[in-house]
């Protein structure tokens, strides 16, 4: 069926539903059937057994509206606005326009969208939950960390950076050092034109927490004017930096101790994420399709 059919159906239909003296049963103007469902406070109508909630209308003020207070002739018009919409999904329904391809598609990837924002909700407040008392760290801690690490928390470093995405993208950055392409040309190719003037792959005076993991190591042993390999973070993300400068700073205890602190924490709650990920897998039936072997 034409985009224009359709169209003309969605027309005729919505005439049918807000049309005056209309005495369909479904009719906005019809008393409201009782239903146990109303038990629900969220509930603000009921259209042949589906419900309508109270998140519906506010979702609804915010995408079709400039309105930013919920009048209460306002907001009967936006579940009028609703009931409406509904009525126009059930009838396209019976008319089979639900198994229209292009339809199918548009679910498909909205309910994508919703896995991936109930598995990173669930997963993040999991962590939270069963992790928060290993993130906490004693003072004790904290002391004995500055005192076994002082020298090298004193270092201040400057660092070149370039930041990819991808393992290709960093290797096809490392091909073109290796062929005599400065490193800051290479650098700005990376970032947006705008932000260049920047020079945001200039990261200066780094020490302790402000330094990334996946950098500490290899800048423990890197003297000045020495690049990296490529650097993996999290996710996808990948650099190769470049030694500029280094000197060492005085420090105190006192100046150090909430970086320490969140250091040893931010440490200790990817290691019992490791751990847990793991357990998980291990007690877990996973299976993969065969394009995947």
């Amino acid at each position: 069926m034409s985009s224009l059919s359709l169209r003309w159906i969605s027309l005729l239909l919505a005439s049918a539903v807000v049309a005056p003296g209309c005495s369909s049963p479904s009719s906005a103007s019809s008393p409201p059937r009782s239903s146990g469902i109303f038990s629900d406070p969220h509930v603000v109508a009921v259209v042949n057994g589906t419900p309508i909630r109270e998140v519906e209308v506010q979702y609804r003020l915010k995408t079709t509206t400039r309105e930013t207070e919920m009048k209460p002739e306002f907001r009967r018009n936006l579940v009028e606005g609703i009931i409406q919409d509904e009525l126009i999904a059930e009838r396209a329904r019976e008319l089979g326009l639900d198994r229209d391809p292009a339809y199918l598609v548009r679910v498909a990837e909205m309910q994508s969208e919703l896995d991936a924002l109930r598995r990173k909700t669930l997963k993040d407040l999991y962590f939270r939950h069963e992790l928060a008392a290993q993130a906490v760290v004693s003072d004790a801690e904290v002391r004995t960390y500055y005192e076994a690490n002082q020298k090298r928390l004193a270092r201040e470093v400057d660092v070149q950076q370039i930041f990819v995405r991808g393992e290709a993208s960093a290797r096809a950055a490392k091909a073109e050092l290796a062929q005599g392409k400065p490193f800051e040309e290479v650098a700005a190719e990376r970032v947006v034109a705008s932000a260049r003037a920047a020079r945001p792959w200039r990261l200066n005076g780094l020490r302790g927490a402000q330094i990334p993991d996946s950098w500490r190591a290899p800048l423990e042993t890197m003297k000045v004017g020495e690049t990296s390999d490529v650097l993996r973070g999290p996710g996808d993300r990948a650099w190769i930096i470049r030694l500029t400068g280094e000197r060492t700073a005085t420090a105190s205890f006192d100046e150090l101790r909430d970086s320490i602190r969140e250091t040893l924490s931010q440490q200790r709650v990817e290691e019992s994420r490791r751990m847990e990920d793991g357990r998980l897998r291990a007690r877990a039936r996973i299976e993969y399709a065969p394009s995947l072997n």
